[in-house]
């Protein structure tokens, strides 16, 4: 199953505003690509895209200290599953991670997590999680990306994303919408997250390589070598579930 590269789309909302969540999805819906969104908090958007079977939403709690999402395990996730209760699937802000987040998390069944992040590697397979959760490493994050000092161009990577093994893609939607390419960009910025609109998108995108311009250049070289995208739900659907522990 995996001895080819398989392609998934993920995206943390991040609180987002509602421009930035909308253009991020109709740019991979015109792409006919149906990403995974790990959602943090209410959003029109994602609701009705997701009714209308343009995205696949998981949740997005945060664990770390000051959330907003609650003070305790158990508030934070009661705080997500409200947003989108018949969620099947999770990633931590931050990739908060331990046994009893995944204890808590299997018992609202959730079925599987992209909860790790095993940066740039090939022959990426589902990681069997003692609780019965079936784990998606991601392969490639775009703030990962630009904290390894990566380039914002495909060519000299091309030879890792095409080798076989899950290739899970993550992406944030402020990050897209400004196309942006370094740390230090991101946290003058960061402020706009949550109400960033189409004028302030235009006034500061930035130009050049950047989450953007790699993420679309991915999807074309994707469809141009004959694959295609999958969503997380496609291959937990198709893994054999008898290897599950």
């Amino acid at each position: 199953m995996f001895d080819k590269p398989i392609f998934i789309f993920t995206t943390d909302i991040d609180w987002a505003s509602e421009h930035c969540i909308q253009t991020l999805l109709t740019t991979v819906k015109k792409k006919g690509v149906v990403p995974t969104a790990f959602a943090t908090h209410k959003s029109a958007v994602l609701a009705a895209e997701s009714a209308s079977g343009n995205v696949n939403v998981g949740l997005h709690p945060n664990f770390l200290p000051g959330s907003t999402h609650g003070e305790t395990r158990e508030e934070t996730i009661d705080h997500v599953f409200k947003l989108f209760p018949k969620a099947n699937c999770f990633r931590s802000h931050a990739m908060v991670d331990d046994s009893h987040i995944s204890m808590a998390m299997k018992t609202r069944n959730i079925l599987y997590d992209s909860n790790l992040c095993l940066y740039m590697q090939s022959g990426l397979v589902p990681l069997h999680h003692w609780t019965g959760i079936l784990r998606f490493p991601m392969f490639w994050a775009d703030d990962i990306h630009w904290r390894r000092n990566g380039e914002f161009r495909l060519e000299p990577y091309e030879n890792l994303f095409f080798s076989p093994g899950l290739k899970i893609i993550g992406v944030h939607p402020f990050m897209f919408t400004l196309n942006l390419s370094d740390h230090e960009t991101y946290t003058r910025l960061k402020p706009k997250i949550s109400t960033l609109n189409n004028e302030e998108a235009n006034e500061f995108f930035s130009p050049g390589p950047g989450a953007q311009t790699f993420l679309l250049e991915l999807i074309d070289s994707v469809h141009k070598m004959g694959f295609t995208f999958q969503t997380l739900d496609d291959v937990y659907n198709s893994y054999p579930k008898e290897s599950i522990v």
